[in-house]
């Protein structure tokens, strides 16, 4: 299984994957790799590094020059990355989600899909959506936090992340012809919607692969990073549920 991955420096691909994947502090070379190539943001060249999980599934990711950052070396990589892209299974883009900055990434993404014929193929990730709470209109909200304990998004929020999600996908699905469904918000740092992101990754690969990658998922969950008193919390509601019945 092969994916290439497109994002700005600081949108937390490297987190992204890391926490979907089960990339850990043992994976050293891995790691270094991530992390040389998210710090440079002009690197020229694309370079892959391949994970193999518990159950022997093998994903090989690709990374390369960064696009939205500087629009004249922009014209130069895109002949590179559409060179590059069919040679892979699937395309992931993450996006920062609290950004306003939405036009010149529609326009690249545009290019690149019409170019590559990936508009089935790509998963946008709208990452970073529990910043909305540090967003200034937002600070002096007290409703518009992330629940730490039940490392969850309050209502308030969680509306937020939706009105902000919704006008981002008809940006780019009326410009850049991305299908809606195959944008997905989350929080990499939060695990928070993995499973979804997950999802859409595996729905997007070629057909005959499908199987295979699904029956070897393997996410970490938004559950992991609950405090002690939220997982009380939940154990109590499970009860309570149970009693109910």
């Amino acid at each position: 299984m092969k994916f290439i991955g497109i994002g700005q420096t600081g949108v937390g691909k490297t987190e992204l994957l890391r926490s979907i994947f089960r990339i850990d502090g043992k994976d050293k070379k891995i790691l270094e790799k991530l992390r040389s190539g998210a710090a440079s943001a002009t690197t020229k060249e694309f370079f892959s590094f391949t994970i193999t999980n518990k159950q022997g599934l093998k994903v090989q990711f690709t990374d390369g020059p960064g696009l939205g950052e500087d629009a004249a070396l922009d014209e130069n990589y895109i002949e590179m990355w559409c060179r590059e892209i069919p040679n892979h299974d699937l395309l992931y883009w993450v996006l920062d989600g609290p950004s306003r900055d939405i036009a010149h990434i529609q326009r690249l993404m545009r290019l690149i899909l019409d170019r590559t014929g990936f508009h089935n193929r790509v998963v946008i990730v709208l990452n970073k959506v529990d910043n909305f709470a540090l967003m200034e209109e937002y600070r002096n909200d007290g409703d518009v936090v992330w629940d730490i304990d039940l490392n969850l998004p309050t209502d308030r929020l969680e509306e937020i992340i939706r009105l902000r999600t919704d006008d981002i996908v008809e940006e780019l699905s009326s410009y850049a012809r991305v299908p809606r469904h195959k944008i997905i918000p989350c929080s990499a740092l939060k695990r928070w919607n993995h499973d979804k992101v997950l999802e859409a990754l595996i729905n997007s690969v070629p057909s005959e692969k499908r199987y295979k990658v699904s029956s070897n998922r393997d996410v970490k969950d938004f559950t992991e990073l609950m405090t002690k008193n939220g997982k009380s919390e939940i154990a109590d509601m499970r009860g309570g549920e149970k009693n109910e019945r």
